[in-house]
C-alpha cells in the first residue's frame, strides 16, 4: 500500500513539473531569408543551441530560412505585429526607424572584418538597438554580411571612371543609391531574388555583393569580373519583436541577448570560411578577380 502511494506521489510530481515546464516553455519562430546553409542560418542555430541550454529547454528558436516567410519587408512588418518573433534583415531595411542605420551604409566606413566585429560587439553598437516604442522592435545583435565589391561581365572596375554609365544592380538604399551617383554609374535597385533574371536578360550590366554571391546565387555564370574595391560592409541585424521581449523573464532576455552575441562571432568566423572558400570555386567558374590599390579608388 505504501509502495503505491509513493509511486502515485513521484507520478503526480512528475506531471506537476512537465505541465510547469510546458506552461512556461516558448518556441520563437524566426525568419531569414537566406539559404539555410548560410553562415547568418548557422549563427541562428549556433543561438538556439546555447539557449536550449542555458534556460534549460524553457526558450528555443524554431528557423525558418531561404525565405519561407516572406522577403525582409514582409517580415519586418510581421515582426512589428508579433505574428513572426525574430527576424534576420539587412540593415538598409530599417533606415525608417532609426535614421542612424544609414551610417553602417557609408563606403569605407570599416577597414577591415577585425574593425567590423569589434565596433559591433562594442556599446557603441548598444545605440543602434533602441528604436522607438512605437516601432514594435527592438534590436539583438549584428551580423556580417562581407565586404561588398563591383563585378561585371567582363571588365574589371579598376578606377572610378570604368563605372560611367554602367548598370549595377544595388540594395535600395538611399546611401549606396548616392554613392553610385557619385561614382557615374546607373544604379539599378533591384530584389535580390531578380538579380539573376535581370543579369541573363541583360537588364544589369553587373552588381555589388560579396564573393559567395558569385557561387551561392551562381552570377559567376554571368558575370566573370570581379573587383574587390571592398566599398562597403553594409551588416545585417537580428531584430526581435516588442510583444516577444515582453514574454520573456528579465533572465530569458539577458541569456537571449548573450546568445545573441556569442552567435555573431561565430558567424563572422564563418562568413570568412565562406568567402575564401567562395573565391576558388569562383576562379574555378571562370572569374577573373582584380585587386585595386589605394590611389585608384581614391
Amino acid at each position: 500500500m505504501k509502495k503505491t502511494l509513493f509511486k502515485g506521489s513521484v507520478i503526480s510530481c512528475a506531471l506537476a513539473l512537465l505541465t510547469s515546464y510546458s506552461a512556461h516553455a516558448i518556441t520563437l519562430k524566426v525568419a531569414d531569408n537566406h539559404l539555410a546553409i548560410d553562415s547568418t542560418v548557422l549563427a541562428l542555430k549556433s543561438m538556439n543551441d546555447e539557449l536550449k541550454k542555458t534556460t534549460n529547454g524553457e526558450v528555443k528558436l524554431r528557423i525558418f530560412a531561404n525565405g519561407a516567410l516572406g522577403d525582409e519587408t514582409q517580415v519586418l512588418q510581421d515582426v512589428q505585429k508579433g505574428t513572426v518573433d525574430m527576424a534576420r534583415v539587412s540593415v538598409s531595411n530599417l533606415q525608417s526607424f532609426n535614421d542612424k542605420f544609414s551610417i553602417l551604409s557609408m563606403p569605407y566606413l570599416f577597414p577591415s572584418n577585425e574593425a567590423y566585429l569589434k565596433f559591433s560587439l562594442s556599446p557603441l553598437a548598444d545605440t543602434f538597438y533602441a528604436y522607438p516604442e512605437s516601432s514594435g522592435i527592438k534590436g539583438l545583435t549584428f551580423y556580417t554580411s562581407s565586404f561588398r565589391s563591383f563585378y561585371t561581365r567582363d571588365k574589371g572596375i579598376e578606377k572610378p571612371a570604368d563605372l560611367k554609365g554602367v548598370k549595377i544592380r544595388v540594395m535600395a538604399d538611399p546611401t549606396v543609391l548616392n554613392m553610385m551617383k557619385r561614382l557615374g554609374a546607373t544604379a539599378t535597385p533591384l530584389p535580390y531574388s531578380e538579380v539573376f533574371g535581370a543579369m541573363q536578360q541583360g537588364v544589369v550590366d553587373g552588381a555589388e555583393n560579396a564573393v559567395s554571391t558569385l557561387t551561392d546565387a551562381r552570377h559567376g555564370e554571368m558575370m566573370k569580373a570581379y573587383s574587390f574595391d571592398e566599398h562597403t560592409l553594409v551588416p545585417d541585424i537580428v531584430v526581435i519583436s516588442s510583444k516577444t521581449w515582453a514574454k520573456l523573464t528579465p533572465d530569458q532576455q539577458v541569456k537571449l541577448k548573450q546568445a545573441a552575441l556569442n552567435s555573431a562571432v561565430m558567424q563572422t568566423e564563418e562568413q570568412a570560411k565562406v568567402q575564401a572558400k567562395a573565391k576558388k570555386d569562383a576562379e574555378a567558374m571562370g572569374v577573373k578577380f582584380y585587386y585595386l590599390t589605394s590611389p585608384a579608388i581614391g
